[in-house]
Formats: structure tokens, C-alpha cells, sequence
């Protein structure tokens, strides 16, 4: 169990490791929101980067503007 100090007070409250987990598991899932990996240059780069594709699951291509220039 983790130990943190909630604001005012001077005793520690333990949170279960299941709680940590799930914490780290949602806010990798929200970073893949935002971001993309190119496919040609292996760059993780912004969503914006790449162009709009309905024919991918996320709705973006999979190759960034820069390299299909």
C-alpha cells in the first residue's frame, strides 16, 4: 500500500495498489489520446500532426504530415 498526506492533516492514508494501478493504466490511456506514433520516421508525435483517415480506427493516418511530404 501507497502512504500519502491528504491536505490539513498529519496522518497518512494508505491507498491500495489496485487504486495506483488503475490510476496509471487510465492516464496511459489518456495520453495515447493525444498522441501518435509515426510509422515511417518512429516519431510520437501531437494527434494534430496527422491527417484525418475513417478508414483507421483512431481517424488518423498512420504516417505524420512531415513525412508524407
Amino acid at each position: 500500500m501507497k502512504e500519502v498526506y491528504p491536505k490539513n492533516t498529519e496522518t497518512p492514508v494508505s491507498i491500495p495498489e489496485w487504486v495506483t494501478n488503475y490510476h496509471n493504466n487510465f492516464m496511459l490511456k489518456e495520453r495515447t489520446k493525444c498522441f501518435k506514433t509515426c510509422s515511417k520516421c518512429g516519431g510520437t508525435k501531437l494527434i494534430s500532426k496527422f491527417s484525418l483517415d475513417r478508414r483507421n480506427p483512431d481517424g488518423r493516418t498512420n504516417i505524420c504530415k512531415a513525412c508524407r511530404v
